[in-house]
């Protein structure tokens, strides 16, 4: 997404020349609206990468301390 973000503002710049009045407004606010929403899921599927790497981090570690430590007698 983070990519795509600067195309997709080149790509709105474009057709807001065949724009005017309403629809010209309404399209822009709408890409407004998608490049926020756009730059908002990114930053929440990093923060869901980030867990999950804990996640697997913790699972890695808690395999490790079950299999390294010998069982009670």
């Amino acid at each position: 997404m983070e990519l795509q973000s600067p195309l997709r503002a080149a790509f709105v710049t474009l057709a807001g020349t065949d724009f005017a009045g309403g629809s010209a407004e309404t399209f822009r606010s709408n890409a407004e609206i998608a490049q926020e929403d756009a730059r908002e899921l990114t930053t929440k599927l990093g923060e869901v990468a980030s867990g999950i790497r804990a996640l697997s981090d913790a699972a890695r570690a808690e395999e490790w301390r079950r299999t390294s430590t010998p069982e009670p007698s």
